[in-house]
């Protein structure tokens, strides 16, 4: 994933699909797409800060954490 260039739509993309994603075999590389996304977004505002969107880049990588512990348990109990 580049994240030269991630702004406010490209991340919000990359981490919809991760948090859509229904195979089991994809979601590890979509939550990392994921991640990586929203970490470059969050270096960028750290130079040019956005309003309100640093809420936003909290709580999906919040969310992308708990769907990960998810994945991780059920693999555990398999």
């Amino acid at each position: 994933m580049r994240t030269e260039s991630i702004n406010d739509s490209n991340w919000k993309e990359v981490y919809r699909k991760a948090m859509l994603e229904t195979d089991q075999a994809k979601m590890p590389q979509h939550i990392d797409d994921a991640r990586n996304a929203i970490l470059g977004r969050v270096e960028q505002l750290l130079v040019d800060p956005v309003s309100g969107e640093h809420k936003l880049l909290k709580d999906a990588l919040r969310f992308l954490q708990i769907l990960q512990n998810e994945i991780s348990a059920q693999e555990r109990s398999a």
